[in-house]
């Protein structure tokens, strides 16, 4: 019988269960990617996620090869796919990891297990998070256990290949390219590919995460010690256990070789990051359990009180508000797709409490700006940065405040706004205080239009009970 795998969010050949599974029948495989346009153009995806896709298919064809298999690609509904390959060879086998994802993907499993049942075809999905599903799942907590004890997968020496495919089907990747996919064609910093994945996270282990915690909450240095992995977990280029492992394997060495005066600063800092590997799976739990994150507020008293104001979402979008540090944030995720996530959160909570524009329309403008877009940990941010998961306060940043004490020498302003490289640390976060401002004037008056709207939200937060 032939063997299916089905490449979504995993594009990867290390540790990867469905490639495993499907290879160890001994049987050909098919290996595919489908560029489904319900999924590519449903509006919370860009062209900057589909470059990065592009490079990471890139990147496993050339894997493949060595090991004598091919990777085919299509443009199409999955089940129209499938039709195809139906008719060719008849019942087949397909092997996948569980996407978590929003209403599209979830749709989309739901039309594709109908089709498999129709068709009298197996259908395997495996767990590349420690995120359960259905009723009778048992608890994350004691599932992530058992998972990360499982065993790391090589990559297989030799896969049997496909002499004829579907029509539908090539392994020229170019045609990708003929998808129209929303967002402008950038070029971004950080290259798609399990090859690239593996070495950012040798360089971290190396000597990154010594200043970790340090920098974290710094921009201008904070690229220099975080890890930048986030786009490989988020597309699957690297596997979440073999990471976690990794983490395990370096705090043991580190036990073993570290210098005793060094060891506890050392040893907190890969603490700090193992938390937030694990953190990103709580996140992802939550989109399992509500695919319409990215649409319906988890407390409704919220909704109709913030507005629509293009002016205003233009000049977020474009990092030109008048407010340095914000806007040199701004520009700075727009032109690399990456930012950390202190000032992820800063740009958040000041489109959506702020400038009181719509959760979702701030929640879009992000998504599309970073490479690392994961659903489920986007809209749960959304929802806690905009204030309204019940369960959470209402965050109100100070961009002045948080730039004089994370950008305190202006070093990350000028390094995005260059009309104000010659001011010093005095003047450089509020320009408009000189007698000629050299930037642009404010799009608001920062402090009234906090106090406003703290009132506004907290008094929504305090009348009455939340609902859900």
């Amino acid at each position: 019988m032939l063997q299916l795998v089905w490449f979504k969010r995993d594009i990867r050949l290390f540790d990867h269960q469905a490639i495993h599974h499907a290879v160890a029948t001994g049987e050909k495989v098919l290996f595919m990617y489908i560029a489904e346009p319900s999924i590519w153009q449903a509006g919370d995806l860009a062209k900057r996620h589909f470059t990065f896709m592009q490079q990471s298919l890139e990147d496993i064809q050339q894997s493949l090869r060595k090991i004598g298999g091919e990777l085919y690609v299509a443009i199409g509904e999955m089940e129209s796919i499938l039709d195809d390959i139906y008719k060719m060879y008849g019942a087949f086998r397909m092997h996948s990891h569980y996407e978590h994802g929003i209403q599209p993907t979830f749709d989309r499993d739901l039309r594709v297990k109908r089709w498999m049942h129709e068709h009298t075809c197996l259908w395997t999905e495996y767990a590349d998070f420690p995120v359960v599903r259905g009723k009778n799942a048992p608890r994350r907590r004691d599932f992530l256990k058992e998972w990360i004890k499982e065993t790391i997968l090589a990559i297989p020496r030799q896969v049997f290949s496909l002499s004829t495919v579907p029509n539908g089907l090539t392994n020229d990747l170019t045609i990708l390219e003929s998808l129209q996919v929303p967002g402008e064609e950038r070029a971004i910093d950080i290259r798609g590919g399990e090859k690239e994945g593996i070495a950012y996270a040798k360089r971290f282990f190396e000597e990154k995460y010594m200043r970790y915690n340090i920098n974290m909450n710094k921009p201008y240095v904070a690229p220099s010690s975080s890890s930048i992995i986030s786009p490989y977990l988020t597309w699957g280029n690297i596997s979440l256990k073999s990471l976690m492992r990794a983490v395990q394997k370096h705090m043991k060495h580190l036990k073993q070789t570290a210098n005793p005066s060094e060891y506890d600063f050392l040893f907190e800092q890969l603490k700090s990051f193992q938390a937030r590997l694990e953190w990103r799976s709580s996140f992802v739990q939550t989109v399992e359990n509500f695919p319409m994150m990215h649409i319906r507020s988890l407390d409704s008293r919220f909704e109709g009180i913030r507005h629509q104001n293009p002016e205003l979402l233009n000049a977020y979008i474009k990092g030109e508000t008048g407010l340095p540090f914000l806007d040199a944030c701004m520009r700075s995720l727009q032109q690399t797709g990456w930012i950390n996530f202190k000032q992820r959160a800063m740009l958040a909570t000041f489109g959506c409490n702020v400038l009181l524009l719509d959760w979702r329309v701030v929640g879009k403008v992000l998504a599309h700006a970073f490479t690392d877009y994961d659903p489920g940990i986007h809209w749960k941010q959304m929802q806690l940065q905009s204030g309204i998961d019940p369960k959470h306060h209402i965050p109100m940043h100070n961009v002045i405040k948080q730039g004089k004490e994370n950008d305190p020498k202006g070093e990350f302003i000028k390094l995005y706004i260059p009309e104000l490289r010659h001011l010093d640390n005095t003047n450089i976060h509020e320009p408009w205080s000189l007698e000629i401002n050299p930037y642009i004037t404010p799009i608001i008056d920062l402090k009234q239009s906090m106090d406003d709207h703290k009132k506004l939200l907290y008094g929504i937060k305090k009348n009455g009970h939340a609902s859900e």
